[in-house]
């Protein structure tokens, strides 16, 4: 069964939840933030392992072999709940919490000592459901844990947000990312790319199309320091082969930049740092031209000249 060893990263949050778990100290709430493929969908079920589990000797939850872990296993926990949109929609309205949570909450625990609901999708809760969510964070049976995933806690109303705890899942170490891919027998050169995230390296890697902008990044990082104007006019032309989707090449550029900054700065060689920062900036600029509906040819031609300091 997986447990706390063995998720990569977010040291302070594992052990937060390992501590108030040990003391029998939960939060009502817990809002856990980050970015896709972070992994605070995997963390949030490992909690809740933890939480349910009924292990005896002083072991860190969950242990794995007891009835509750057994249960969580097998995805028969009658005391775990997960609370997503109904009938294919893309959004969890008021009907949905008074139907998946509702009378549930104030039933006790079927089998175990407390009842958990998780929210996979935190970021697909309606205000409305967000207010009648908060109804029962108030006043929540002791029994009670929500656990609630999203991209961002900016999205969630302030009385939601103040009845919850936050943990932030920030970006791996593209080292942590490197170790988890070539113990996967993945190629570690996604880590450049995936913006310290393990997710987005294995969507990357189940991509066909990432390696062509993979390579096309390797090419214009290969140039930029020696391009002449016609060199950087020629990349921007190459660059119409990913007009279909440009934000992914310029988060594939950015991510990779993104890496050399932070391994220039962990070095303290501040020139080299300081031009990859110049480089983020002119993507950036490049992305906030595309979403003003800029030409896409003339954004590229900026920016490749931008990425060569031309």
């Amino acid at each position: 069964m997986l447990g706390f060893n063995k998720i990569y990263g977010h040291e302070a949050i594992k052990n937060l939840f390992i501590k108030s778990i040990e003391l029998e100290r939960l939060a009502q709430a817990y809002l856990l933030t980050g970015g896709a493929g972070c992994g605070k969908s995997l963390l949030a079920e490992v909690f809740a392992a933890a939480a349910l589990c009924e292990g005896r000797g002083g072991g860190v939850k969950p242990c794995g072999s007891c009835a509750a872990c057994r249960a969580m296993e097998s995805g028969s926990c009658a005391d775990l709940f997960f609370v997503t949109p109904a009938d294919g929609r893309k959004t969890i309205g008021v009907g949905d919490i008074r139907e998946q949570v509702g009378d549930r909450l104030y039933e006790p625990p079927y089998r175990f000592a407390r009842k958990i609901f998780i929210f996979p999708d935190g970021d697909a809760l309606t205000p409305q459901a967000q207010n009648a969510l908060l109804k029962m964070l108030e006043e929540p049976p002791d029994y009670a844990v929500f656990i609630i995933t999203a991209r961002s806690a900016e999205r969630f109303l302030p009385t939601v947000r103040s009845r919850a705890a936050l943990c932030r899942l920030l970006p791996l170490h593209e080292d942590l990312v490197r170790e988890y891919l070539k113990k996967a027998g993945l190629s570690p050169d996604l880590a450049a790319f995936a913006g310290g995230s393990i997710g987005a390296a294995l969507s990357l890697r189940d991509n066909p199309e990432f390696e062509k902008t993979l390579e096309f990044c390797r090419k214009i990082k290969a140039s930029q320091n020696s391009a002449s104007a016609l060199d950087a006019l020629s990349l921007a032309k190459e660059a119409e082969n990913f007009k279909a989707a440009p934000s992914e090449l310029l988060d594939a550029l950015y991510n990779m930049y993104g890496a050399d900054l932070r391994a220039f700065a962990a070095k303290n060689e501040k020139r080299p740092a300081r031009e990859a920062g110049r480089r983020l900036e002119e993507i950036l600029r490049a992305k906030a031209a595309l979403s003003r509906n800029a030409g896409f040819a003339m954004t590229m031609d900026a920016l490749m000249l931008g990425l060569a300091g031309l």
